[in-house]
Order: C-alpha cells, then sequence, then structure tokens
C-alpha cells in the first residue's frame, strides 16, 4: 500500500472511529508495515472489524489479516476445478482418435483376456 492511500485508510477510519488520530509520521510508519498488503484488502478488513469492533479502532494486525482458512481453502479448490474443466476441454478439442495399428492390440488383449478367463 502506498502511503498516499494510507492517508485515505485513515479517512475510512476516522469515519468509524472519530477517536483515531494520525499525524505524518504515523502514516509513514503505517505505510512502512502494510507496504504489501493491497489497499482494498485492508480496507475490507476495515469494514469487517468495524462491524465486529465498534468500540476500539483497528491496529495494523487488525487490517493486515488476510482471508481465513477456509475462503483460501475453497478459492484453491475453485482454481483447480477451473484448470481442470480447461484441460479436459483441451483434451476434447485436441483429441485424435487411436491408430488402426492400436486398436488391433487391444483386440488381441481383449482375446488373450477373454480366453484366459475360459481356462
Amino acid at each position: 500500500m502506498k502511503k498516499s492511500e494510507v492517508y485515505t485508510l485513515f479517512a475510512y477510519i476516522n469515519r468509524y472511529y472519530s477517536n483515531f488520530g494520525g499525524d505524518d509520521e504515523k502514516v509513514a510508519s503505517w505505510a512502512k508495515l502494510l507496504a504489501d498488503i493491497p489497499f482494498d484488502m485492508a480496507r475490507d478488513n476495515l469494514e469487517q472489524y468495524a462491524a465486529l469492533t465498534p468500540t476500539w479502532p483497528p491496529t495494523i494486525a487488525d487490517l493486515r489479516k488476510g482471508k481465513d482458512h477456509s475462503t483460501v481453502y475453497h478459492d484453491h479448490l475453485r482454481a483447480d476445478a477451473n484448470q481442470f474443466i480447461g484441460d479436459l476441454n483441451h483434451y476434447q478439442r485436441t483429441a485424435v482418435p487411436p491408430s488402426e495399428s492400436v486398436k488391433e492390440r487391444v483386440r488381441q488383449f481383449a482375446e488373450r483376456n477373454a480366453a484366459r478367463r475360459n481356462q
């Protein structure tokens, strides 16, 4: 997150917590500790925090929280499923029938297995 976004985040925090203040030094320190956090994520975390904890302003740690484990797990499942479906679509588009020699080998294999079962 950029320093300018931290100023915007502070404005959001002040909407929920009028006792929250911040000078340039506080903005700089928060910007340093939130540098790897996207603004949208911090804002979403603030809104969740404010809905659950209306008394005290959030800390940096409260705004750094990522998605919970079940959401991350489901995101991975969704991504894996989308990849699998994409692979299936690709295989369907690029599939070719077996050659005559492969068909013949499968017939021979099936005949051998049938003969073994009948013994």
